[in-house]
């Protein structure tokens, strides 16, 4: 009658079983609302980049890209090219978080969202001199919560 060991190793995978990994975070900064779903209802994840001057949302699907990294999961796109005009990347870093399901509300936290562009030239890059690439890090203040689409 020793099964104490096999009840004990149940009560422990329990809680861990119970968890979510979340699949929405909505992040603002100064200028900026970012959110990002890993999910929607067309079964794709979307990132969708908000500013005050634009005239609508910037909402991307295609070119999304994720990756672990040490400092968490890094979400990027690239960002389509204009003609002679600038291209680059765009970054969200998030955390690793893991919901219990039996708690209401989202989980706080804060991050970075890292835009890198990079000027570019119909005739190449190296006909350009100066700086060719720059960076902004934004700070943002995000919830993250596990929604059932």
């Amino acid at each position: 009658m020793k099964q104490y060991p096999i009840v004990l190793f149940l009560l422990l995978c329990l809680p861990a079983l119970a968890t979510v990994p979340p699949n929405e975070y909505i992040c603002n900064g100064e200028n900026v609302t970012v959110s990002f779903s890993r999910s929607s209802f067309t079964g794709q994840p979307i990132f969708q980049i908000t500013r005050p001057e634009a005239l609508r949302p910037e909402r991307y699907q295609k070119q999304l890209f994720t990756q672990d990294s040490p400092i968490g999961e890094l979400v990027w796109l690239k960002l389509d090219p204009a003609a002679d005009g600038p291209n680059g990347t765009v970054t969200l870093v998030v955390p690793k978080i893991i919901l219990d399901p039996s708690e209401k509300g989202p989980i706080p936290f804060t991050t970075q969202l890292i835009s890198v562009t990079e000027l570019s030239f119909w005739g190449g890059v190296e006909n350009l001199t100066g700086l060719l690439e720059t960076r902004k890090i934004e700070q943002l203040n995000c919830t993250a919560r596990w929604v059932a689409f």
